[in-house]
């Protein structure tokens, strides 16, 4: 199956390493063609302007949405389904179906990554929605002086046997964290959302 990636230059190295083995890497839009499978690792990206690139090519498309609500994707006739390869913790990877979703167990096996179907869209997914919120704390907690980035990792470690500490897990995802937080936040009426410093800066970095 010819495959292309499309990254951006918020796109981790890690998964780049992953995709490319058995993929084109690409970095423009445009560049979505003469391939069946386009697998989205971007963060900047018009995600409905990469399906219809996809549509007018022929081209299956699978599409990463860790920050953004995915609902509006589903019905589109171009789409696999949406993902949330960003913030993912494993290689298990949460997965929502579009039309396409019979190329699943292809990319699975392509790419050594396991699919969850989580059906019900939403921002974020169940994982990073969740997850992000507990990184934010951590950096409020910081920022209030209750500890240090270290402690808190530690304490959530040892203390809630986290695998990683949340801002070890964070390390290199603060803009998509960031990204999914605001999005968030302009769904909802309450403060939940706020941002701490640290992440309001990454915010900054792309607008």
């Amino acid at each position: 199956m010819t495959t292309k990636i499309l990254v951006d230059q918020h796109t981790s190295n890690h998964l780049i390493e992953i995709f490319s083995k058995n993929g084109s890497i690409i970095k423009s839009i445009q560049e979505i063609t003469s391939c069946e499978l386009l697998i989205d690792l971007t963060l900047n990206s018009n995600k409905l302007e990469i399906l219809k690139k996809c549509e007018d090519e022929d081209v299956a498309a699978l599409i990463d949405t860790s920050c953004v609500d995915n609902s509006s994707f589903l019905s589109h006739k171009a789409l696999i389904g949406c993902c949330a390869f960003h913030l993912a913790p494993t290689h298990n990877i949460e997965f929502t179906p579009g039309r396409f979703a019979n190329f699943k167990n292809e990319i699975e096996n392509m790419f050594k990554v396991s699919f969850v179907n989580y059906i019900h869209p939403s921002t974020g997914f169940v994982f990073g929605r969740i997850f992000s919120m507990v990184i934010n704390e951590t950096y409020l907690a910081y920022e209030s002086k209750v500890a240090t980035i270290a402690d808190i990792d530690r304490a959530m470690q040892f203390g809630v046997n986290y695998p990683f500490g949340p801002a070890q897990f964070a390390l290199g995802k603060e803009i998509f964290i960031a990204t999914l937080l605001n999005n968030l936040a302009k769904k909802s009426t309450g403060q939940r959302y706020e941002m701490s410093l640290y992440l309001q800066n990454f915010i900054k970095e792309i607008h």
